[in-house]
């Protein structure tokens, strides 16, 4: 087993209250590998694939959260927004 019950049940959960947010997002995926668990897949250009294992559910969190956290600030609607060139 990946994950023990108890970490496995919570990384599961918190898969499935980002789902939405994941299916929707063009240039990253998570999937999940019976060998090495939930894989963090960048796949903007997917010939250039990233992938980064979600050891545990901090890990998860964290990279969701971050995600989120660049969506907001980066985003053109943001009224603070500085575009990188």
């Amino acid at each position: 087993m990946v994950y023990s019950k108890e970490r496995g049940q919570m990384i599961d959960r918190i898969f499935k209250a980002f789902q939405h947010y994941i299916q929707e997002q063009n240039y990253f995926d998570i999937v999940y590998s019976e060998k090495i668990g939930y894989v963090w897949l960048l796949v903007d250009q997917p010939s250039d694939a990233v992938a980064d294992v979600l050891d545990s559910p901090e890990a998860m969190l964290d990279s969701l959260f971050n995600d989120i956290i660049n969506d907001v600030v980066f985003s053109p609607n943001n009224p603070y927004h500085i575009p990188i060139h």
